[in-house]
Order: C-alpha cells, then structure tokens, then sequence
C-alpha cells in the first residue's frame, strides 16, 4: 500500500456523541471483508462534530476550502491483515460546508458528504468547557451542546473512551464485493469527560430516517477530545 499522505489538516474540537444500537442497524452498511467491532459486547454508533483546519490535498491548500466544521456518523469494524487485526472506522454519512472537499472526498473515497452549513463555538467558562455545534436547517440554527470538564480524564487503554477515539484505519463500503482501506495517522488524543448535554438537532434530516434510533435515545457516552494534526493515506482497494 502506498503510505504517502494524500490529506493532512488539524482536526481540533472534537464533540463525540456515542449510542450503544443493535448490530442489525449497522451490518448493511458493514464493508465487505470487514466485521464489526464491539467493547465488552457493545457496538457503537457515533455523532462526530470537529474543527477542520488548514486542509490540504497533496500538499496543496485551497483558497476558501481549508478550514471548516465537520458532522459525521460513524461506526467501529476490524479488518485481519496477516493475522493481525486493523481496528477502523466507517462513515456512513459526512456534513460539511465546503463543496471542493466533499466532491474529494465522494470521488476519492467513495463516501457519503452532504453540503450543509455548520459552526462551532469552544467557552472557556472557568470550571467547565462549553463546546457547541450548530448546524442549519430550515433557515434556523439547530445546537448540539455539551460542558465539559476542563481538566483531562485519565482514560486507561481499556476503557470505552479509547476504544472509540483509537481506530486508525478508514472503511468505505464500495459495493457487496468491495472495500476502500485508508490509514489515518495521528497522535493519541487529550480527553475531557461531558458533565452535561442537550440536543435540538433534527438528526432524521441529518442522517437519514434510517436512524431515528439517534431521535429516540440518549447518548451513552459523551466527551470531547482536543484534536491534533492528522495525515489520511491515500484510499486502496482491498485484495
């Protein structure tokens, strides 16, 4: 596989919303040679709001096009290579507002990116980090919001936390018998435990009335992770 970086950027900000569903809702978006990962027998699905900074395709910024905020959902899957299992991710559905970025990322990576308007705010409120995304639908501006603790959380290699944050490769379901493998590079993530969230976001609209689940239920799990400079490898077919 070719190991050069096709995309780097800054993704800072991240706001996590983590629903433990049924595999059933997940399997028909499951890539081929691919199978879903769990933590201690959960399987988690997951609303990702993060900052997007200084974008670059092959080294090469766009005007207008490289700094952006991001809502995706996605899931947990492992893939063997030579015995060894490649713990990854599959987007199922990217919202963003810069057009060049979202044709990339179709044409390239065959995935899911809708054109949609959003912002985000991060307030330092002395005790607690009140993080925003607001995206808008309808002419109004609809809010995912969480405060969350200021100071680190001390996650250990085992917990639910770095189960989630810690996949490292891409998954792209092409068809019944293909699969886009990417490698996304990055250092290990400072965390921040939710004290608190609210949601007014019409998440039907948003991903599609195939999760309603996301309208229904709460978030098990929610934190927010400061983010880093991340390099994404150039897509490959799986042999």
């Amino acid at each position: 596989m070719d190991n050069s970086n096709f995309l780097t950027a800054q993704w800072n900000d991240l706001l996590l919303l983590n629903y433990e569903v049924p595999s059933e809702i997940l399997k028909r978006h499951l890539p081929f040679k691919t199978e879903l990962d769990s933590w201690n027998g959960s399987h988690y699905l997951s609303i990702v709001g993060f900052h997007f900074k200084d974008a670059r395709l092959m080294g090469i910024k766009f005007p207008f096009n490289h700094t952006f905020e991001e809502i995706n959902l996605r899931f947990y899957v492992r893939y063997k290579q030579e015995g060894k299992w490649r713990r990854g991710v599959v987007f199922i559905k990217k919202n963003a507002p810069k057009r060049l970025i979202g044709l990339a990322a179709n044409f390239l990576y065959k995935e899911q990116f809708r054109i949609v308007e959003i912002a985000h705010s991060v307030k330092d409120e002395g005790h607690a980090l009140a993080v925003n995304y607001f995206i808008k639908h309808s002419g109004d501006w609809e809010n995912i919001h969480a405060v969350c603790d200021k100071n680190e959380a001390n996650m250990s290699d085992s917990s639910e936390e770095k189960f989630i944050i810690e996949h490292y490769w891409g998954y792209t379901k092409v068809n019944d018998y293909k699969t886009i493998e990417f490698k996304v590079k990055h250092p290990s993530w400072k965390l921040h435990n939710a004290l608190s969230y609210s949601s007014d976001c019409d998440f039907d609209w948003l991903f599609g009335n195939e999760f309603h689940i996301l309208s229904e239920s709460k978030p098990k799990l929610v934190f927010f992770a400061e983010g880093s400079e991340v390099a994404v490898n150039k897509g490959e077919y799986l042999d």
